[in-house]
């Protein structure tokens, strides 16, 4: 399996907070990230087309759900993992 890197190095480091005027100490909510991905699709519905900066903004936003929606799953991953091993040392022990 490949392990090529597919994360950009250019990313600015609070960018994304600083467009949402939140200070870099606090996370950025789910619900948020959501919320502003649908007004700036529906900014762009039909023939419309959005400006550069509100393209980068959404561009932003859908890497940070990404990057959440990963962390996540390795989250929910190795609590499944835990789960499977404290299972077998039950079973071990009876």
């Amino acid at each position: 399996m490949s392990t090529k890197k597919w994360i950009p190095e250019n990313l600015k480091k609070g960018a994304l907070h600083r467009a949402l005027g939140i200070p870099e100490d606090q996370k950025i909510p789910m619900e948020l990230i959501n919320k502003k991905i649908k007004e700036l699709q529906k900014k762009a519905e039909g023939d419309k087309k959005l400006s550069d900066s509100d393209q980068k903004l959404l561009k932003r936003l859908l890497l940070a759900r990404t990057f959440k929606k990963m962390k996540h799953e390795s989250q929910l991953e190795s609590f499944q993992i835990f789960n499977l091993l404290k299972e077998s040392l039950n079973e071990n022990i009876s």
